[in-house]
């Protein structure tokens, strides 16, 4: 399968699910062990437990890419009752022209998704979801000027190394503004400027085991 995208090509994982590889980052937007599996492992399952009694859930998604973190989140809500405020961030708009990634859900969640890519927006009555097209710090300021508040962080940019903008102590003290006092982060990086600039805003690192044979991912909690 051939991408819209120069920079980009298609890898198939094992459980059913694409990601891509962006030549420019020089990685992947997801492992290649498994998309789907790996965002439910790093991006929901550990979550979960903390948050069990919100029956509405914020979420802050941070670097919303092919959008597979985004879809396991709708699923949960759609399957659980609950209700979904998602807000997603994402410089980079040709992204959402690429065709959707192969993903074991069902239809309507992947109509979903291209609605949601499209549009730029998505409402139903249990999820109510808003794409931000800009850099990190202007999208994070625009948030806390609509006064909003996130009980869940999905740290998912490209590395630190190759994205150091969302990684940075300034990044950090904006997404610091948007997030409540039991706000739970959960990223794939336990890449040491990131914890130590979690530290620095009140978070309590957890090391936990990776996906597929990656050693960490971090889960970061309010102190």
């Amino acid at each position: 399968m051939q991408s819209q995208n120069a920079k980009i090509k298609w890898i198939q994982t094992p459980d059913g699910s694409q990601t891509l590889y962006h030549t420019e980052y020089d990685e992947t937007y997801h492992s290649k062990q498994g998309a789907y599996s790996e965002s439910q492992h790093v991006y929901l399952n550990p979550i979960l437990p903390l948050i069990d009694d919100l029956q509405i859930v914020t979420v802050l998604d941070v670097g919303f890419g092919l959008g597979i973190n985004w879809l396991v989140w709708v699923e949960w809500a759609l399957q659980t009752g609950r209700t979904l405020r998602i807000h997603s961030l994402e410089k980079q708009a040709d992204i959402l022209t690429i065709p959707n990634p192969a993903v074991p859900c069902d239809q309507k969640l992947k109509m979903h998704l291209s609605d949601y890519k499209l549009n730029q927006s998505l409402v139903t009555p249990q999820v109510k979801a808003q794409m931000h097209l800009d850099e990190a710090l202007a999208s994070l300021d625009s948030l806390h000027q609509q006064d909003l508040q996130f009980d869940v962080v999905l740290q998912d940019p490209f590395s630190p190394q190759k994205n150091p903008d969302c990684w940075n102590e300034d990044y950090f003290k904006s997404l610091n503004q948007c997030l409540n006092k039991r706000c739970v982060v959960a990223s794939y990086s336990v890449a040491k400027v990131g914890c130590e600039n979690l530290q620095n805003i009140g978070f309590e690192i957890e090391k936990l085991k990776g996906f597929a044979g990656k050693r960490n991912q971090l889960l970061a909690k309010r102190v």
